[in-house]
């Protein structure tokens, strides 16, 4: 009876599986027919905004028909008025018997708003109508070559034609200039984005509020003040009005969300929806197949693999080409522009942590089942340190020399291997047995941490004193430069850390493109993977040694969340989010084995090769097809990601494996 409830299980999930494929092939072809249709592209989306002080009655016609009769509501916007593209419109608005006209009207765009006042001065109706902007899309593939570059995104976080919204602003009595600023921009001052101007269109970045103030052109005092978070996509009114008194109302009126935004959102959680029941599905799957419930994991089956260790790694490292390979251009699978924490950002540092875990069973079963010479495990650990340096310079060229990157992430490894590495082995004593006794009073661990110490307060002392040589930067400055601070500390980006990479490499040789770029406008290079935070890396990866001892024995502003400089507070809470989930996973998987061993597992043995895989994937240019729906860029990152699985899981079972 179990075997056929289990072949009926294995049956069901087989056709899950086809049919979620099937779908996701099909629907790649029904976004493009969709979006190259002739109807989505001849049809306009007209708005009728009533800003008058009683209801108006609204009349559009083509020649001698009326095609529309509507009464919009005082103080509000209609419904959605689909129009055609190109063809001419009489327009007509009438508002307590007073009307006002419009004539030939040509609809050029996908949107129009319709926009009714009262004049007070002439005590008339006035009927004006406002083109907005095009968004960035595949059917304006002429807009993203000409105004890309040209046109400047609000608050802009990340370099993508996606996550944005359309603000326009709008008053017909008077003249303002517009200062904006991102509130993720850490100390920034509001950056002027238009002067004497009566009504304006910009597009605002959707992925933090940005903070709006307007002033009057003459006297510079404040219109209004807000801040607002933008959806993307969505088209916004902010209507200026002068009332008795010379009181100023600023209103903010959400208009009509494009759409191919609300099929993007529409597509993207169908995918979604799709993806987590296949997830679930093999959750089930591996729940409830055979498995040995009674076997767990013991310290002196050395020849066996740490199960959920290698789980860990395969997590990590799809979930590091996803995100490299674009993230769908979601801002959670981004690096943070400066400080914060993204789901991104504790990928590299659960590597660090597993690479000491792993470290701390490979120095048991060699140095005490094996009895290697402490001489020999040293040779192993600067050849395998020189390798990794020599493999991430590779990765970083080819170029130019006097351009070559020097850090990088497998440097980064190397040297926190090669340190953390020769202290446990410098410190550890072969002839003591390995038992809890021994571990708790040798002096190994003691003597590690005071070294951890040193490590630590070293650290510190250069961030927080070492200022003598860093011209023009304060003590312990943390910030990224750039226009931070008022742009008092514009070229200190980094503080010490980006003064010593600097000083010991040269500009041409870190990263020209940090995270902090484009928001804080910075033109140093910065490097995340510098030297000043290899010593806080060493210090994680210590946690994940002690980590593992455990395990082999059964068991907010001060220093801010900083993953370029590798702060001490990130390190913490980074390491507090790898402990915590080797944890769950070494209970579900090697203690209660709960799953049999899949094929996700495999790419835990073979991360390296991994990580080399994907950098060379990533670096190929996208289709243009694929530039315009999150759910495109999903798609394709997606492929990317499941590609790289795919070949990953075939060398593995060849036994081509990379070993360093």
């Amino acid at each position: 009876m179990n075997d056929k409830s289990a072949h009926f299980r294995m049956k069901c999930f087989t056709i899950f599986k086809c049919c979620s494929l099937l779908l996701s092939i099909l629907l790649i072809p029904v976004v493009i027919i969709l979006l190259t249709s002739d109807q989505l592209k001849d049809a306009a989306d007209i708005v009728v905004v009533n800003h008058a002080t009683a209801n108006a009655f609204i009349a559009i016609s083509s020649g001698l028909n009326t095609l529309y009769n509507r009464t919009v509501d005082r103080r509000t916007k209609s419904g959605i008025i689909r129009l055609k593209v190109g063809s001419k419109w009489n327009i007509t608005a009438a508002v307590n018997e007073k009307q006002a006209n419009l004539t030939n009207v040509t609809i050029s765009s996908s949107t129009l708003v319709l926009f009714i006042s009262h004049n007070r001065q002439t005590n008339q109706i006035e009927l004006n109508d406002i083109k907005p902007l095009e968004f960035f899309n595949i059917l304006t593939r002429s807009v993203i070559n000409t105004t890309r570059k040209q046109l400047r995104i609000v608050g802009a976080t990340y370099s993508s034609v996606l996550n944005i919204a359309q603000l326009i602003i709008y008053c017909n009595s008077m003249t303002y200039s517009v200062y904006v600023k991102s509130s993720k921009c850490h100390r920034c001052p509001y950056q002027n984005i238009a002067t004497d101007v009566n009504n304006i269109t910009l597009f605002m970045d959707t992925n933090y509020p940005i903070n709006i103030k307007l002033l009057r052109s003459g006297n510079k005092t404040t219109y209004c003040q807000q801040e607002i978070y933008f959806q993307e996509g969505v088209r916004y009114l902010m209507l200026l009005e002068i009332q008795e008194y010379n009181r100023t109302i600023c209103t903010l009126l959400p208009l009509l969300k494009d759409r191919l935004a609300t099929l993007d959102q529409g597509l993207t959680l169908f995918a979604c929806v799709i993806a987590t029941n296949y997830v679930l599905w093999s959750l089930v799957q591996a729940m409830t197949s055979d498995r040995n419930l009674c076997r767990q994991a013991n310290v002196n089956d050395v020849g066996n693999r740490v199960r959920s260790l290698d789980l860990f790694r395969s997590l990590c490292a799809i979930l590091m080409a996803f995100g490299d390979a674009g993230g769908g251009h979601y801002r959670h699978f981004k690096h943070s522009t400066w400080n914060g924490l993204t789901v991104i950002d504790i990928v590299f540092p659960g590597f660090i942590f597993m690479m000491g875990f792993s470290f701390s069973i490979s120095l048991y079963k060699r140095l005490y089942i094996m009895q290697t010479p402490k001489f020999s495990l040293m040779v192993d650990i600067i050849r395998r340190s020189i390798y990794l340096f020599l493999l991430g310079l590779a990765i970083n060229g080819p170029c130019q020399i006097s351009k070559w990157r020097i850090p990088g992430v497998l440097q980064r490894i190397s040297i926190t291997f090669l340190i953390l590495s020769s202290l446990a082995v410098w410190h550890s004593n072969k002839n003591e047995p390995f038992t809890r006794e021994s571990l708790l009073t040798s002096k190994i661990l003691r003597k590690m941490w005071l070294a951890m110490i040193l490590i630590i307060g070293f650290h510190c002392y250069i961030t927080f004193a070492f200022a003598a040589a860093v011209t023009d930067c304060p003590i312990g400055y943390l910030g990224p430069g750039g226009i931070s601070d008022d742009g008092e500390y514009y070229n200190c980006t980094g503080g010490a850390a980006g003064y010593i990479d600097r000083f010991l490499f040269g500009n041409n040789h870190l990263y020209s493109r940090p995270t902090c770029k484009l928001l804080y406008q910075t033109i140093q290079p910065f490097d995340p993977e510098g030297l000043l935070g290899s010593l806080t890396s060493i210090f994680l990866c210590f946690l994940g040694f002690q980590a593992s001892l455990g395990y082999m024995l059964h068991i907010g502003d001060l220093i801010p969340i900083n993953k370029n400089l590798w702060s001490l507070s990130f390190v913490l809470i980074s390491g507090g989010i790898a402990y915590i989930t080797q944890t769950i996973l070494y209970w579900a998987v090697d203690y209660k084995n709960l799953f049999v061993k899949g094929r996700l597992e495999v790419i835990g043995t073979n991360t390296v090769g991994f990580y080399i895989l994907h950098i060379y994937l990533i670096r190929f240019p996208r289709p243009f097809i694929f530039q315009s729906l999150h759910f495109m860029h999903l798609c394709y990152d997606v492929s990317i990601t499941m590609f790289c699985v795919k070949i990953s899981n075939f060398l593995s079972s060849q036994g081509i494996i990379l070993r360093i």
